[in-house]
């Protein structure tokens, strides 16, 4: 019996592995191995850190601007450096010129996310500083 090949829908399961596009077959307890990084995420202020960890929560703010921080975190916590966001355009994320590390990204077209990263290459970290007025043209 030959294994499926991964053509971009579901990853196909043949028995007990998995075969990926690049033709390696994967059982789950190798995929553990492979080296997947996520950036941690601290929080500045403890208002920041119930607003992203409550459910019913919104700090003074809209509804919609609460939902777009937590999908902004959720990307943040995904992704493995600052510069695997810097291309995403929607993001609107930008360096801030008075620090190296300092980075603001767009939550909604009123507010924006201030932070700054540090770590190392495997450990980076992302300290969410405040939400801000959002200013596109700086």
């Amino acid at each position: 019996m030959k294994p499926f090949r991964y053509d971009g829908g579901q990853i196909p399961q043949i028995g007990y592995y998995t075969e990926f596009p690049h033709g390696v077959k994967s059982t789950f307890k190798t995929l553990n191995w492979l080296p997947f990084y996520k950036m941690h995420v601290k929080f500045a202020s403890a208002g920041l850190e119930k607003l992203a960890a409550e459910a019913n929560f919104t700090g003074g703010y809209e509804p919609e601007v609460v939902n777009a921080f937590r999908q902004r975190l959720q990307l943040l916590r995904a992704a493995p450096t600052e510069v695997a966001l810097l291309p995403l355009r929607a993001l609107g994320m930008r360096r801030v010129a008075a620090s190296e590390n300092s980075y603001v990204m767009r939550v909604s077209d009123e507010f924006g996310l201030r932070m700054e990263f540090d770590g190392g290459e495997l450990e980076r970290r992302a300290v969410v500083n405040a939400l801000t007025p959002y200013d596109d043209k700086q």
